[in-house]
């Protein structure tokens, strides 16, 4: 039988991530439907459609258009769910700080550098930081214009610096289990504190 105790540290170790995981779902769903009748229509739309046949390359302009707005909507999903993810770690990491460190509150947590000075261990030294550590930086590249950083590109040279961000859905599964590492082994370690003598 599991203890109460030990139902909250697991729960704790736990990252949910189900709302994500359903938005991008239905956000695939909704853009792969739309984008498959786009090119459907696009591929039979004929003269014989059309009220002016020279109006055809315009329509048919029309829905690349449309097709590349929908695409566009596909993007933004992909990161919202980075944002989305760094967020629920974000928010999990001062919970338990919060709860297990003495005296947090008068630090910022949403500042990197202010939860590394209250920890008792280096960051660095959690199984999952990189995965953690580059969504962080993908974090601060979407909101602060969509391209790459220098330091994203310096500490994860698969990221190009200056580029546009692309791919964020593949960046989001790839790092996923990662962040999940990371999270359970901080809730663990800081757990550990908090129960010796």
């Amino acid at each position: 039988m599991v203890s109460w105790s030990q139902m909250i540290k697991n729960f704790d170790k736990r990252l949910d991530i189900e709302d994500i995981e359903e938005f991008q779902l239905h956000l695939t769903k909704a853009v792969n439907r739309k984008i498959s009748k786009l090119e459907e229509e696009y591929g039979t739309v004929s003269e014989d459609d059309m009220a002016d046949p020279r109006d055809l390359d315009a329509y048919k302009d029309h829905l690349t258009d449309v097709m590349i707005s929908t695409q566009s909507a596909k993007i933004l999903g992909d990161e919202l769910s980075i944002l989305a993810l760094y967020k629920k770690v974000e928010i999990k990491t001062k919970k338990i700080i919060e709860s297990k460190v003495p005296n947090p509150k008068s630090k910022n947590l949403s500042y990197i550098n202010n939860v590394r000075s209250i920890l008792p261990f280096e960051l660095e030294t959690i199984d999952g930081y990189s995965s953690f550590n580059e969504l962080r930086l993908l974090n601060n590249a979407i909101k602060h214009g969509g391209l790459v950083s220098n330091e994203l590109s310096s500490k994860y040279p698969s990221w190009i610096e200056g580029d546009e961000l692309k791919d964020l859905d593949i960046a989001y599964r790839r790092l996923l289990s990662g962040v999940e590492l990371y999270v359970s082994t901080l809730v663990e370690r800081l757990y550990s504190l908090s129960e010796q003598p």
